[in-house]
């Protein structure tokens, strides 16, 4: 599965990194952006050692659970399908597994810090 987003990953077009962030830059957040309060209310998962994607997965979507009252093991099948079918971004060593889901009220993030 690393190579998949490896592979992914070589395959992003530079350029619109650059136009986005120009974007960002010239019209910048949104007033009602939750960007900072999502970072600041994040939770942050350290991981010692090599532990497989799956794995990593269940993790987070433990902890989103509790947060959001959803079975942990529906999150876990959501994201997982997002990866298999490729909508999950990789870059620099980073993979972003995310989804929308019409019971999540507001944006919740898991950031998950390996050694």
């Amino acid at each position: 599965i690393y190579h998949i987003f490896a592979r992914l990953g070589e395959l992003r077009f530079e350029g619109l990194d650059r136009e986005l962030r120009g974007i960002l830059k010239e019209k910048g957040l949104r007033e009602q952006d939750p960007f900072d309060s999502l970072i600041a209310q994040a939770t942050v998962i350290d991981i010692q050692g090599k532990i497989d994607f799956e794995k990593v997965v269940h993790r987070a979507a433990a902890v989103l659970s509790n947060k959001i009252s959803i079975d942990a093991n529906i999150l876990f099948d959501k994201f997982m399908q997002g990866t298999r079918i490729g909508a999950t971004p990789v870059a620099h060593g980073a993979a972003l597994p995310h989804l929308r889901l019409g019971e999540i009220k507001q944006a919740e993030l898991i950031i998950i810090r390996t050694d």
